[in-house]
């Protein structure tokens, strides 16, 4: 696929969750469409489809670049990906975790992120060094975008912590998994941390509003 056209795609945010990578696409598509395989963040599939298609219209008058979107489960995207990288007939955009990026790059199927592509979406003191730094292959030309980042905190009930014996909150994860059990008391249905399905749907509903928010930011200041 043109570098051109795969600027002018990833210079909007919303179209991104751990990262945004260009493919190297062997799809022959339209020069004014493009292909975006986006991970699954919220409760479903179509979840995903309705926040993106909104934003992705605004992209498509803003630039007159078509998007054909498809959203996949993070269980099969990394599969979906590698294979792609050997087919060449993959997507023109596509989201990758964190961990995947220095490995994806050594298939040679993605495009650099050169100074005049992160130039597009603000240079590289737009993001943090850290965050930068995962981009790729230390040393090599980033193919990925950090786009947003997650901070955890702790939080605790002081009231419920005097009752359980615990007189100060955790600084490891020993100490935190022996409070949590302290804390628990299934026939009362208390539990020393949030777990399975509550977690799960807070940090995506995060990660959606993230998402949402960086776009429509990214949006006015390329206009």
């Amino acid at each position: 696929m043109r570098k051109k056209t795969l600027t002018a795609m990833l210079s909007v945010a919303l179209l991104a969750t751990t990262g945004l990578s260009a493919c190297s696409s062997g799809s022959g598509s339209d020069a004014n469409t493009i292909t975006y395989w986006a991970s699954n963040q919220g409760t479903s599939l179509q979840n995903d489809k309705d926040v993106l298609t909104p934003q992705l219209a605004l992209f498509t008058k803003q630039t007159g670049i078509k998007v054909n979107l498809e959203v996949i489960s993070w269980d099969h995207l990394l599969d979906r990906i590698t294979t792609a990288t050997t087919s060449g007939d993959g997507p023109d955009v596509t989201n990758i975790g964190n961990t995947w990026s220095a490995s994806l790059q050594a298939t040679g199927a993605f495009v650099d992120f050169d100074n005049t592509a992160l130039g597009k979406v603000g240079g590289k003191d737009k993001f943090l060094a850290t965050s930068l730094s995962s981009t790729g292959a230390p040393g090599k030309t980033p193919e990925s975008v950090p786009l947003y980042g997650l901070s955890y905190g702790l939080f605790y009930n002081k009231k419920d912590f005097a009752a359980a014996g615990i007189t100060a909150p955790p600084t490891n994860w020993t100490d935190f998994v022996a409070d949590a059990k302290k804390l628990t008391n299934p026939a009362a249905k208390k539990y020393g941390r949030l777990t399975g399905r509550r977690q799960l749907h807070r940090e995506r509903a995060l990660r959606l509003h993230l998402r949402q928010t960086a776009g429509r930011q990214l949006l006015r200041q390329l206009r």
